[in-house]
């Protein structure tokens, strides 16, 4: 079975599986020191994936938003993708092999693992931004006060139920 893992064949999804297990090491260890690695992802990517702009129809943003990749914290569908990378590789990989008896060529299952890697981060990212909150604040701003009717009290108040 490690001979399979370590095999030419299998070389990127072995990276994939070890920069998950590099990932969840740091997490433990941030665990310990205090630090996040998943804040520290999401204050230096440059991509602000929580922005309001609006999405035009069609091209790349569309595309993130189907991935996902809007929704959820970067780390997270990194992990996500990454995971679902490195098991449909090794499955597609392991089928070939033990049914057609043949070392398939990277360069033939790749575009069908990235394919079905796509369709599957869809379906758990959507599952997942569900259950996870968002990170977004509902707190607005001082200016947002300007022009609008305010009620001052000082003292003890006793009325709370009316």
């Amino acid at each position: 079975m490690f001979t399979f893992l370590l095999a030419d064949m299998n070389l990127l999804y072995t990276l994939a599986i070890s920069i998950v297990l590099l990932f969840l090491f740091l997490e433990l260890l941030g665990l310990i020191v205090g630090i996040s690695l998943l804040e520290l992802l999401d204050n230096i990517s440059p991509i602000d994936a929580n922005s309001s702009l609006p999405i035009t129809d069609g091209g790349v943003s569309n595309l993130l938003d189907w991935l996902c990749l809007t929704k959820l914290p970067m780390l997270v569908w990194l992990i996500i993708a990454l995971t679902h990378f490195e098991i449909i590789g090794y499955s597609i990989n392991y089928a070939v092999l033990t049914s057609l008896e043949w070392q398939p060529q990277l360069i033939f299952i790749l575009p069908t693992t990235v394919f079905f890697t796509l369709i599957m981060t869809h379906f758990v990212g959507s599952a997942l931004a569900q259950i996870i909150p968002n990170n977004e604040t509902t707190a607005v701003s001082t200016s947002t006060f300007i022009g609008k009717a305010a009620k001052r009290q000082s003292g003890k108040n006793n009325n709370w139920d009316r």
